[in-house]
């Protein structure tokens, strides 16, 4: 027998409008997709709610635990927690790499267009994007997929659901007009999200089936990589290496790097867009343009970023800014740095929760402006 429902594609995402009616207050959207159907589900749910609940409320009672999740690497499916949970209940994680995945192609678009639709279908009222989930999510579960020629509702239950119907009661048909009109809208914004995917797909789309193969050496794009506080951007090379290629996947168009140990924190998978060949001087006509390899130390995935700094050691308050001195992951003591608070709390909010944990058990409190000394004036 066939299973309908064995794996899962998930993506989340944030800075989306918080209203909600019905005095709810989300600030993720999170987007699913079942691997086999492709059938969408699109949930919006709250910082303060962990996405094992949001998994536990809206998909386990009615779909079980899935076999696979295929994700990106955003810190919420990185986390210990959610590793050690899924491996728990026998569920297969297959994450992406974090600049540009495409490790499921098919519920990757379907994922791609529950957003875009929504965007399309809020253009109008951006803070009521929660209001329209229900009808856009209903408009692609009934549109036919291009992979499998079956809407998302035949793939899963068999059959197509009816739509609201024509009542004699007005008010009744006012409501059913509503949902109607909103379903149409809905309609509309995935033919649109699915033009505008074509189109932004064809603009930088190029055929690499036999451009790079196993053994060749290929630069790599450093815009997609995370670097340590200190090293500005606008510097540093636009491609580094050359790095040879030690696999590759044709089938989602990536390839396996060689890296450097300098580079042991970056995810050594990459895809072609991101390579360029790697072509041999001739020292006969061109002699002495020989140059080793380039590489830039402490880079990172930007999905690791956050795991890049180990612990926090110090704290100190100039100029008006407090500071920490923090140690990276690997790194020996003479590579500690210090960072604004602003930046740490973006990075790794966790290290810096540590840090206060520990001068509170010691009973010693942050650095902060010295206290200005009153001079009294007057005579005696």
């Amino acid at each position: 027998m066939t299973l309908r429902y064995t794996g899962l594609a998930a993506s989340l995402a944030t800075a989306y409008p918080p209203r909600l009616p019905l005095g709810r207050h989300p600030f993720r959207f999170f987007a699913l997709s079942r691997t086999l159907s492709l059938s969408p589900s699109s949930l919006a749910c709250s910082h303060r709610h962990p996405l094992r609940r949001c998994l536990s409320r809206h998909v386990y009672k009615h779909h079980g635990v899935p076999s696979s999740i295929v994700s990106d690497r955003d810190p919420k499916f990185t986390a210990h927690f959610w590793k050690a949970l899924q491996r728990k209940v026998g569920t297969e994680l297959r994450m992406s790499t974090s600049a540009h995945p495409q490790t499921d192609g098919a519920s990757e678009n379907r994922i791609k267009m529950v957003v875009q639709s929504l965007r399309l279908l809020c253009a109008g009222t951006p803070d009521n994007w929660a209001s329209c989930l229900t009808e856009a999510e209903f408009a692609l579960n009934s549109a036919t997929a291009g992979a499998t020629g079956f809407s998302g509702f035949e793939t899963t239950y068999g059959f197509q659901p009816r739509t609201w119907a024509v009542t004699d009661v007005p008010r009744a048909d006012a409501f059913a007009d509503s949902h109607c009109l909103r379903l149409l809208d809905a309609t509309d914004a995935i033919l649109g999200a699915r033009l505008d995917q074509s189109i932004q797909a064809n603009k930088h789309r190029r055929p690499d089936s036999a451009e790079f193969q196993v053994g060749n050496k290929v630069y790599l794009s450093t815009k997609n990589l995370a670097f340590p506080p200190g090293q500005s951007r606008k510097f540093l090379a636009r491609y580094i290496g050359p790095f040879t290629i030690v696999a590759a996947h044709p089938a989602t168009s990536n390839y396996d790097l060689d890296l450097p140990p300098e580079m042991s924190r970056v995810l050594p998978r990459f895809h072609a867009s991101l390579l360029r060949p790697h072509f041999p001087n001739d020292d006969k006509r061109f002699p002495g343009r020989s140059f080793g390899q380039c590489v830039i130390e402490d880079a990172a995935d930007p999905a690791s970023d956050f795991a890049a700094i180990d612990v926090v050691l110090n704290n100190r308050f100039r100029n008006n800014c407090r500071s920490f001195l923090v140690r990276f992951v690997g790194r020996p003591d003479a590579d500690d740095v210090w960072i604004d608070e602003a930046v740490l709390r973006l990075q790794a909010p966790s290290r810096l929760d540590e840090y206060i944990r520990r001068l509170d058990r010691q009973g010693r409190q942050l650095a902060g402006p010295t206290p200005r000394r009153r001079v009294n004036s007057g005579g005696g």
